[in-house]
């Protein structure tokens, strides 16, 4: 069975994409809320040396776009800075379109 990019290698998520969403989803929001809590101001700062496109081939939302929404969604109690970083330069086209 082929596994290059015609039948559909990028289509979906790598198993670790999958993980690290499920990280981010349910952890690290949560810890950065929770250790901005004891600042004034509640503020934190998180880092994906690892950023990606921003977005899959497919629409759904990557890890950079991930933590994007969660900061929003937590922006009434803390401010999370993001510094997203790709070394891929036409990755790094994609996520600079996904973040503006």
């Amino acid at each position: 069975m082929a596994t290059g990019t015609d039948a559909g290698l990028l289509a979906r998520p790598k198993p670790q994409s999958v993980y690290k969403h499920g990280i981010l989803e349910q952890y690290v929001i949560r810890f950065a809320t929770m250790t901005a809590s004891k600042l004034t101001p509640r503020r934190a700062v998180l880092f994906d040396g690892f950023a990606g496109r921003g977005r899959f081939h497919t629409g759904e939302a990557g890890s950079a776009e991930r933590m994007m929404i969660a900061a929003q969604k937590a922006k009434n109690s803390t401010t999370i800075d993001l510094f997203l970083v790709e070394r891929n330069r036409e990755d790094f086209v994609s996520l600079d379109k996904v973040v503006r």
